[in-house]
């Protein structure tokens, strides 16, 4: 089970603030396109796929009014999405936002890891770098993946990367190493 918004995992999001816009944005995101939570979400990687229940709360006119700019509400929501299927197929969370120029928008490490202080210098950091597409195909999702692939790839960070392009029509993430 995928759930977005996973504030007690993600340490690092506030819970008032980050997650619970990201998950607001996310659910506003897949209405668009589904009538009522949950949403079966299926997670592909390089060597398999597989499908999660993705629950969210249907968003209510607030939500939806708070997250009218489509492009922004995109972008949030595929951060909520993408957080929560590496929590779930790759049991990495976030523990940190990534600096500009590091070809990734988050910074991950293995679920259980519970620090004070962020170790940049740690082994086992992973950068994340997300995009969301809302009315997605098959072949616009294999473009925005190279497009990602070659970003982490030029980023300025020594950290192995992640790509995740969520589809939220599909509602479907593809979830690439780099």
């Amino acid at each position: 089970m995928c759930r977005v918004g996973r504030a007690r995992r993600h340490r690092r999001l506030p819970q008032a603030s980050t997650a619970n816009h990201q998950a607001s944005a996310a659910a506003v995101c897949l209405a668009r396109y589904h009538e009522l939570p949950p949403t079966a979400l299926t997670v592909d990687t390089t060597r398999s796929s597989r499908r999660y229940e993705l629950t969210w709360a249907y968003p209510s006119g607030v939500e939806r009014a708070s997250h009218g700019n489509f492009d922004d509400a995109t972008r949030d929501g595929a951060y909520a999405v993408a957080l929560a299927a590496v929590d779930a197929r790759l049991r990495l969370v976030t523990v940190g936002r990534a600096a500009t120029r590091t070809g990734a928008d988050w910074f991950l490490r293995p679920r259980g890891i519970i620090e004070l202080t962020f170790d940049m210098d740690a082994d086992d950091v992973r950068r994340l770098e997300v995009s969301g597409i809302s009315d997605d195909n098959p072949s616009r999702v294999r473009a925005r993946v190279n497009e990602k692939v070659g970003q982490a790839r030029r980023g300025r960070s020594l950290h192995p990367a992640i790509v995740g392009v969520v589809g939220f029509r599909s509602a479907r993430i593809v979830v690439r190493a780099v």
